[in-house]
């Protein structure tokens, strides 16, 4: 390829590489995550470049005008993602592939990259189990909370049920006493200015009907 090979201005020796071998280059920094990407074409120059059966039937689609392919594939029983784009010819590749017929816009091959899917997977998983561990503990935390507040209620309602029983047993115990005494009782509310008149108070004062009031004047 003329002018391939240059030297800069201050002597260091530069080699024009084409697109598949840059590619190539760094499938050795790829391989360290489990990525491999490579350029292929149908009449390659260089064999390694030739297309394996999932790619040529991807090349085929990109001449029918389709213009990228993916899919997931099973290799050694672990998922992997293919993916391929269609490239098309440029004024550079033709320094290359002229001689071969291409034309500029002609589709002269494509570029794909294969992921292994399983570190993502594995990842995905690791956090819906750390998902499923915080919402477990909230959860867990919830049904604490339900059942401390339950027995607290019912506590309160079991010592609330248990005082108004007390009171209830006082006043009639007091009413019978007070029955008993055969004596007239009244009790003068200073919030409210109101008097209560017992029935037998009522009644030693001559109001056995209900006729008096719960007014301080009533005396």
């Amino acid at each position: 390829v003329r002018g391939r090979d240059v030297v800069t201005t201050d002597g260091k020796h530069l080699t024009l590489l084409d697109p598949a071998t840059m590619v190539r280059q760094l499938e050795g920094y790829a391989g360290l995550r489990d990525v491999a990407g490579r350029i292929v074409n149908r009449s390659p120059l260089n064999p390694a470049n030739r297309p394996d059966e999932w790619e040529l039937g991807a090349l085929r689609a990109f001449e029918a005008g389709t213009a990228e392919l993916r899919e997931l594939i099973s290799k050694d029983g672990k998922p992997y993602l293919r993916y391929m784009r269609a490239m098309r010819a440029n004024e550079s590749c033709l320094r290359c592939h002229g001689h071969q017929g291409y034309q500029t816009g002609a589709i002269v091959g494509g570029v794909g990259v294969t992921v292994a899917l399983e570190p993502f997977f594995a990842r995905e998983r690791e956090e819906i189990l750390d998902e499923a561990r915080y919402f477990g503990f909230i959860w867990i935390l919830g049904l604490v909370g339900i059942g401390t507040g339950t027995r607290r209620i019912a506590r309160y309602s079991s010592e609330r049920e248990q005082a108004e029983q007390s009171l209830r047993a006082s006043e009639e115990r007091y009413m019978l006493a007070a029955r008993g005494a055969n004596d007239g009782l009244w009790d003068w509310n200073l919030a409210s200015s109101e008097v209560y008149y017992s029935p037998r108070w009522q009644q030693i004062f001559g109001y056995a009907g209900g006729g008096i009031g719960t007014s301080p004047e009533e005396w």
